[in-house]
């Protein structure tokens, strides 16, 4: 494993045994990424989805109970046992303990995704992790990415206090303005988009304690006031106009 990975590992896995605790919550954020994925992902219950770098794999919770089978990979063995827990009742899921820069090619998907990953790695180790991706992707399948976006105001400014204040967990993170630079030759960018500008407002009390309270309670009551839908379809807007806090990237086979 290269030194730059084996650090970004070393990160997650201390920051998996302290929060792991923390991850039962469904939230806006959540909620955002699962409606997106139910969007690109037509005729889902026919779908192999894996999540390459999935953390607690929390919204596979959700995407298992409508996916023909879900695939959970992370290099963390620490979010696995999470992961594995969040899933103890789901028959259609299985779980890799790997490396998003070298992926078994046994099996291949319709759906390879994550969310709040590539953007802990260099854009040389980027554009390898998307060709893993590809490699392993059927012929009419879909890569999709989600990560910080550059351009989101309110997340910059937000990581620039949780940096100078010293509780910033996540170790290194750029945000990305595109994947367009890094798009291996065999693929090609779909499209590109900005989502969860609200659960940025929303689920904000993660990052700042003394919120905590008012902001659960302000979470709860949006995600009850507005259906599902609704609320997507208003965050799309949102973050149309005032650029959400992930960058969604479609890409397929070339």
């Amino acid at each position: 494993m290269p030194s730059e990975e084996t650090e970004i590992a070393k990160t997650w896995s201390n920051y998996w045994k302290s929060h792991s605790r923390k991850v039962t919550e469904w939230d806006t954020l959540s909620q955002s990424i699962y409606s997106t994925l139910l969007m690109e992902c037509d005729a889902i219950s026919e779908k192999q989805l894996m999540e390459a770098g999935c953390g607690t794999a929390r919204i596979n919770v959700r995407l298992a109970k409508n996916a023909r089978s879900v695939t959970c990979l992370d290099i963390s063995p620490e979010a696995l046992e999470i992961a594995k827990g969040m899933l103890k009742d789901a028959s259609n899921v299985h779980f890799e303990l790997s490396s998003i820069l070298s992926i078994s090619k046994t099996k291949n998907y319709d759906i390879v995704w994550n969310a709040g990953v590539l953007e802990h790695f260099n854009p040389a180790d980027q554009e390898k992790a998307l060709n893993e991706f590809l490699s392993i992707l059927n012929p009419d399948g879909k890569v999709i990415i989600f990560t910080p976006f550059s351009r989101c105001v309110l997340y910059r400014f937000a990581k620039f206090l949780l940096e100078k204040t010293g509780i910033w967990p996540y170790g290194r993170e750029i945000p990305i303005s595109s994947l367009e630079p890094v798009i291996p030759k065999n693929g090609v960018l779909k499209k590109e988009y900005t989502i969860s500008f609200l659960p940025l407002i929303f689920d904000s009390y993660k990052w700042l304690p003394p919120l905590r309270l008012p902001g659960i309670l302000l979470s709860n009551f949006i995600t009850s006031f507005f259906r599902d839908d609704c609320f997507f379809n208003l965050d799309r807007i949102c973050s149309r106009i005032f650029g959400g806090y992930l960058l969604v990237s479609v890409i397929e086979k070339r």
